[in-house]
């Protein structure tokens, strides 16, 4: 399928034509989510008489589609009826009257567990501003894109259609995970993993993003003077900017992951990350990512990014001064 023809399949769609309902101002959030969850019930109904089955999940596909190329689109002073769309609807609880049964989508719930998000912003996000539909394209061919456009993020050169639409995106992730009620597991669920048991994060709750960003920009082995001009270093300050209280509340909650989620020390070879045993968020951590931000704000680079950097550290002074969010 064309770039082209994707996207124009998915702005006809009646659920992309509602979330830009929401975004002008002509749709409240609260209708919009009813609106959602009317769809739901009447898409199970045609499911049960012999219709697609799959109409539901097709459904919330494109809401979470929709949802990521608005973020992508709109500033992110423009991305909070966004941002306040998926809260709500996030708390929404489709239950079937005539049987009292939570309806599910491949055993997630209708819309706790937001079934089609986690995978279409992480499939969405790992292809840095490009078209997601490349996700459906052998690696090869999509390593042999990433050659002829430059879509690495950590490289001043990466395409700027494709810088603002990533850095647009941390900027929502930002203010999603800043806004959600996030979960801090007991230790021995990421120490003593058992079969079965699921490692527990909030379906809004992004800060994994967050983690993966600090690792390509104050956690690499490059000076981070070559980096302060990069779409990585942007959404690093964006992340601060949007979310610092968060993430210094995850911080201090030593908020770990399991090791297959790869959230250990971003460079290994020298430098901050020598001899350093992270699994997660920590103090330490943080004290080192503030340090590294610091160097970065003595370097050259843009007034703009400059500027940004500087904003990026008072939120994250702010935020150690005002304490810690929801302890």
């Amino acid at each position: 399928m064309k770039v082209d023809t994707f996207v124009q399949e998915l702005e006809s769609s009646v659920e992309f034509k509602l979330l830009d309902k929401v975004v002008k101002g002509e749709v409240s959030v609260e209708d919009a989510c009813h609106e959602v969850v009317r769809m739901t019930f009447s898409i199970f109904a045609a499911a049960g008489k012999g219709h697609d089955w799959f109409g539901v999940g097709n459904s919330d596909y494109r809401i979470s589609l929709s949802t990521l190329e608005f973020a992508e689109r709109l500033e992110p002073s423009k991305q909070t009826k966004l941002v306040e769309f998926m809260l709500h609807l996030n708390k929404q609880a489709a239950i079937d009257p005539s049987t009292n049964i939570l309806l599910r989508s491949q055993g997630s719930a209708f819309w706790a567990d937001m079934p089609s998000f986690g995978y279409t912003e992480l499939e969405t996000w790992e292809h840095f501003g490009g078209d997601y539909h490349n996700g459906n394209l052998p690696n090869l061919q999509f390593q042999l894109q990433k050659m002829l456009i430059c879509i690495d993020p950590c490289d001043p050169k990466m395409n700027a259609d494709q810088r603002d639409r990533w850095t647009k995106l941390n900027a929502f992730d930002a203010q999603l995970t800043q806004a959600a009620d996030v979960i801090y597991p007991p230790p021995e669920v990421y120490r003593y993993p058992k079969e079965g048991i699921k490692f527990p994060i909030h379906p809004l709750d992004k800060s994994l993003r967050a983690m993966q960003v600090m690792q390509m920009t104050l956690e690499s082995d490059h000076a981070v003077g070559s980096l302060v001009d990069t779409a990585a270093m942007e959404a690093t300050c964006l992340w601060f900017i949007y979310a610092a209280d968060q993430l210094w509340a995850n911080s201090v909650k030593d908020y770990t992951y399991p090791r297959s989620y790869s959230t250990g020390p971003g460079g290994k070879l020298w430098g901050v990350c020598r001899n350093k045993h992270w699994s997660g968020f920590t103090r330490d951590r943080w004290e080192v990512w503030e340090e590294v931000l610091e160097d970065a704000s003595g370097t050259w680079g843009d007034e703009r990014m400059m500027n940004m950097i500087n904003e990026a550290l008072e939120s994250m002074r702010r935020a150690v001064r005002n304490k810690v969010k929801r302890l």
